[in-house]
């Protein structure tokens, strides 16, 4: 059976919190959309790797932080597209991405289809609230996700 997996990454540091605030979202929206899991992890990655389905699809939502313009939403529907090269190979989630994904490829366990989120954020300091702007982009991200995930769904069942 094919599963979709929605994982938010963060920390509780400002707008870092974006990935679980996101997911939080997609959750409400999708109500009880099954086959989908909707996780948020805290700032180790591996906490996620574990629970990927190779035969599913798996959508990652992070910040991001590239002195942008905060509440940027960016997407790469195929992982394959994502700069990997400008995505750090450290972060405050553990291991880098770049990394985790490698790993996962390396394991097995790395799934068909992994798109990612991403949403250009401005604070990270501790115990902040999110910024207006990135707050005001959390539903538009939401929502277009939901698309996203209810286009997998309706393929999931033609096949």
């Amino acid at each position: 059976m094919n599963h979709i997996t929605v994982t938010g990454l963060g920390s509780s540091n400002g707008d870092d919190s974006i990935g679980w605030v996101v997911a939080s979202c997609v959750q409400e929206q999708l109500q009880d959309a099954l086959p989908v899991r909707v996780l948020s992890c805290d700032r180790t990655g591996m906490e996620w790797l574990y629970r990927l389905r190779p035969d599913g699809a798996l959508y990652l939502i992070d910040a991001v932080y590239s002195n942008g313009v905060p509440g940027t939403i960016v997407h790469y529907p195929d992982i394959s597209e994502l700069p990997m090269v400008s995505l750090p190979h450290r972060s405050s989630h553990g291991l880098g991405l770049p990394a985790l994904l490698s790993l996962a490829q390396t394991l097995g366990l790395l799934p068909r289809r992994v798109e990612f989120w991403g949403m250009e954020i401005a604070n990270h300091k501790p115990d902040s609230p999110l910024t207006k702007s990135v707050s005001q982009a959390v539903e538009v991200m939401a929502s277009r996700l939901c698309v996203s995930i209810y286009r997998e769904l309706a393929h999931l069942v033609k096949h």
